[in-house]
Order: C-alpha cells, then structure tokens, then sequence
C-alpha cells in the first residue's frame, strides 16, 4: 500500500492546513455577518449606531485576505453613503461613494442599479444630489454600464427639470440622444422604449419653455414608437405634456383625452402626481364643455373624499348651473388650494370667459333689445368686455344680432 492511500485526494479539507487559521477565519467571517445584520436592523431608527456598525464591517474586511467572501462589503459602503447623507456628513459621503463605485464592477448588475437607485434617492431627498450624480455617471461611462449611465442620466435630467435648472437639461438630452442614434445618426427604432424616455424629457423641456412648435414636432415622433413596450411612468409623462401643449393651443378636446390617459397611466404605478393630473382633466372638461363626468371612471372614484378634488368638483357643477358667483367664490378661498396650482391659474380668463359667454346667452335669449349697460352690470365686467364677449357670440352664431353703438343696445335680429 502507497504512503498516500490513507488520504482521500478527492476530500475538500487540506490536510496540511492550519486548523487554527481556518477557525479564525470562520470567526472574522461571522463577526462581519453578524455586525452587518446588526447595522442593517437598526438603520432606520438609529443613524449613527448603524453608520458605526457598518463602517466597522468594511474594517474588519480590511484583515480579510483578498480572495475572501466579501459579499457584505459592497452593501455596507451602499449603506454608509446613505446614512452618511441623511446625517449631512458630506465629506464621509462623497469618499465612501467613490470607494463604492471602484467596486461596482464586482457587485451583479442588478445590486450595482440598486445600490446607485438608494443612494441618489437619498441624496434627492437631502438636497445634495446634483454632484452625486455626475461623479456616478463619470464613474458608469468608465465601467461600460450603459444601462445604468442611461437611467442614471434620466434622473439627473428630472432632478434638473424640477429644480428649474433647465440650462443644465440640454446636454444631458444630447448626450442620451447619442446613445440611442444608429451609426448613421438617425433614431435607433430597436430602443424605442428609451428613445420615449428622451421625448418625455424633451417635451417636458418644451412645455417649460412655452415652444409650442417644437413640442408638437417631438410629440408627433413619440406615436410612432412602439407605445406597448413603454414603460407607464414615461407615458403618464408624455401624455401630461401632450395635454398642456394641447391647452396652450386652446384645443380643449385633445388636452382632455390627453390628461385622461395620463392620469390613468400615474394612477397605475401609484404617482402623487396623478392628482394634480385629474384636476387638469376637470379644467379640460370645463373648457371643452364635456358631458362626460370625469369622476365617472373607476381610477378617479379612489379620490372622491379629497378636499382639493371636492373642489374641482364643486367647480364643475358651478359652471354646469352657470352660478359665476359660486365659480369665484370656489377659485378664491384659499382653503380649496385652486389657484395654488400655477397651470389652472394659466387658464383662469379662459374659464371664466366661457361661463361668461354661457351666462351672457341665457340672459340675452329674452330679449329683442337689451341695454348692453345693463347687461354688463348683471355679469359684473366693463362694457368694453362685454361687447367683446357679445361680438363672440354673434360670430360664432350663438345669437343673431348687432350692436346698435349710438344707444348702447344689443338688438335681436331673429
């Protein structure tokens, strides 16, 4: 018998190892679990005792050898930026997040997208987010991650969007455009999802900007994309654009249909947004003089109890009984928040034209000649405006009549 036919080759323990090694290796290897465990329970109630554990996680790693398991410490540096930022500790943030993105090669692609979605979560919400997001992207162009750099780059765009900063929006528009070109420069139709992502942006851009023109020229490229693919949330985005491009053109119809479709794609992913979308639908219906109740659908039923929705409610029904005094009672008590919404202020005069218009024929329908003095005290604008409002309806054959200027009179030819 061979010296070496006592020992089983095939066995996975060496046999010349250290025993005493590998039991201190298991017992580092369980300090580290159990002080991540530890940090990732009390994170949320307890900041700094969480920020200490992890970081001593990412220490004990450091008397690890290379080759070593290190399945926590890219989740612990995740968790260190996080807290780091809720604690405003600025400069442990940003050094943590470039420790953190030299390793994002090694984490799988979807911990490396989670990872870069909490920390810019957190970072928007503490209101340091615009330099995380460019060393991110820097760092995501580097590595080759296309689809993270892509989706990454979207949100910076929104970021910027939302704070105004719309010089800020323009290149990293061109920058996704590129991405997203066949080698020829044209739009490459095989990412059409993402391509609808750059049109959002681009018509959101445009509606901030009032260029009507250009908005409808992108908006018109978004039909032709494969909308079924689309991602909800870039469609409620699209759609709600659509609907305030429409609005600035006074094609009350199309801005209806429009902001309908929006809010039911905001009220599908469960947006705050889908709110202020569904007062957009009540203006809309006013303006387009709509049969159609909006609150009939099921999605908008989920809001009958809120108290700014009542009062878009309540807005309708005033202009549905032509009561203007209700309509400017409802517009300006502050505890109704209306005309807090800059969008529905936009539209004020041509709200009130319209009940206006709709008071003015029923008041005149009596008559064969009527005091155009008269009239304007009833409606309780100037006799300027009036025969503005008067020369509407003549024109758009509402009433058949003239305007006698001598007298002051309206009279009724039929």
């Amino acid at each position: 018998m061979s010296d070496f036919d006592d020992y089983d080759l095939d066995q996975d323990d060496d046999p010349w190892a250290d025993p005493a090694q590998d039991e201190e290796g298991n017992e580092l290897a369980i300090e580290i679990e159990n002080n991540f465990y530890e940090a990732d329970d009390k994170k949320n109630s307890d900041y700094t005792g969480a920020l200490e554990q992890f970081e001593k996680v990412i220490s004990l790693y450091e008397s690890a050898p290379d080759d070593d398991d290190r399945t926590y410490e890219f989740k612990a540096l995740e968790n260190i930026v996080v807290l780091s930022c809720r604690l405003g500790l600025k400069d442990k943030m940003m050094g943590t997040h470039h420790q953190l993105l030299k390793q994002i090669d090694k984490a799988s692609r979807n911990e490396a997208e989670d990872a870069i979605n909490n920390i810019l979560d957190a970072a928007a919400e503490n209101k340091v987010s615009s330099e995380l997001f460019h060393i991110t992207l820097e760092s995501l162009e580097k590595s080759n991650n296309e689809k993270l750099w892509f989706k990454t780059s979207i949100r910076l765009a929104r970021v910027y969007l939302d704070k105004g900063e719309l010089d800020l929006v323009y290149p990293l528009i061109e920058n996704l455009k590129k991405s997203c070109q066949t080698p020829e420069g044209q739009d490459d139709l095989n990412k059409a999802a993402s391509l609808l992502e750059i049109y959002a942006l681009e018509i959101h851009l445009c509606t901030l900007n009032k260029e009507t023109k250009k908005s409808k020229m992108i908006y018109s490229k978004t039909t032709s994309l494969n909308a079924a693919i689309a991602d909800p949330k870039t469609l409620s985005i699209i759609k709600e654009s659509g609907g305030k491009m429409y609005m600035s053109e006074r094609n009350w119809d199309q801005a209806l249909t429009e902001f309908n479709e929006s809010f039911k794609y905001y009220q599908e992913i469960g947006h705050s947004k889908a709110k202020a979308v569904l007062k957009y639908v009540v203006l809309a219906s006013i303006l387009s003089g709509s049969a159609i109740n909006p609150f009939d659908s099921q999605e908008a039923k989920v809001y009958k109890d809120d108290e700014e929705i009542l009062a878009m409610v309540s807005l309708r029904d005033a202009y549905e009984e032509n009561d203007i005094n209700k309509i400017n009672y409802l517009l300006h008590d502050k505890k109704k928040k209306i005309l807090e919404d800059p969008f529905i202020c936009e539209y004020l005069d041509d709200l009130l034209k319209n009940i206006r218009l709709n008071i003015l024929e029923l008041k005149i329908k009596p008559y064969k000649t009527i005091n155009l003095r008269f009239l304007a005290r009833e409606i309780r604008i100037n006799e300027s405006e009036l025969r503005a409002l008067v020369v509407e309806l003549i024109l758009d054959e509402k009433i058949q009549g003239k305007i006698d200027d001598v007298n002051g009179y309206l009279e009724i030819t039929s």
